[in-house]
């Protein structure tokens, strides 16, 4: 008697992980969010690029954002500064008017018969500088040099951070898709190794 062989099942795969999820939490690792913020995750199935990743970790990095914040703040104090460089200038105007009539005494008339009619404007401009003032300024754009240097250096520490987590996401979604097609072959090959002993156990009867 012949034995039936049965038909090899097919061997179900894992399906590898979308690269996204990964780079979406390593760029949140690095950029550590707000939970005001409510960054929310990317739609199934969109794998992230590494703008994408830096783009959210710049959104949500609190470091980076104060250095942010504080270039705003540099940039008016040197305002301010600036400004005390500016001229004060004073405006007067005045105007008065007199009626024409004349005043009698013992039957003689005194005084003009004519209206009058007065204007007075007056400008003063002036300018205070001193040793202070012009140091002053001096120290408010260092201080705005300083804050977009350190803006520059967060900006590059944190590329860096997400640069290397999501190459590191890379590598990881490489690994389990190597081990996925590992897994599927390792199980071909034993579904296979079966059918032939089935087979020949089948051919000895």
């Amino acid at each position: 008697l012949m034995r039936a062989v049965p038909t090899p099942r097919p061997v179900a795969r894992r399906r590898s992980l979308v690269p996204a999820a990964a780079v979406v939490a390593a760029a949140l690792v690095a950029a550590a969010p707000l939970a005001s913020l409510g960054a929310q995750p990317a739609p199934a199935g969109r794998v992230f690029t590494l703008d994408d990743a830096l783009t959210l970790a710049r959104q949500n990095n609190p470091a980076f954002q104060n250095a942010r914040n504080a270039r705003r703040t540099a940039a008016a104090a040197v305002r301010a500064a600036t400004g005390a460089f500016l001229p004060s200038l004073n405006t007067g105007f005045g105007g008065g008017y007199r009626e024409g009539r004349q005043t009698f005494f013992q039957g003689q008339g005194f005084g003009s018969t004519n209206d009058q009619l007065s204007t007075d404007v007056n400008a003063q401009a002036s300018v205070q500088l001193s040793l202070a003032t012009l140091n002053d300024r001096r120290a408010a754009v260092a201080s705005r040099e300083a804050t977009e240097a350190d803006i520059t250096v967060a900006e590059q520490s944190l590329r860096a951070t997400v640069t290397t987590q999501y190459l590191a996401a890379l590598q990881a979604a490489a690994r389990a898709a190597l081990q996925d097609t590992l897994l599927a072959t390792t199980a071909a090959q034993l579904q296979l190794a079966r059918a032939r002993r089935q087979v020949g156990s089948a051919g000895q009867l």
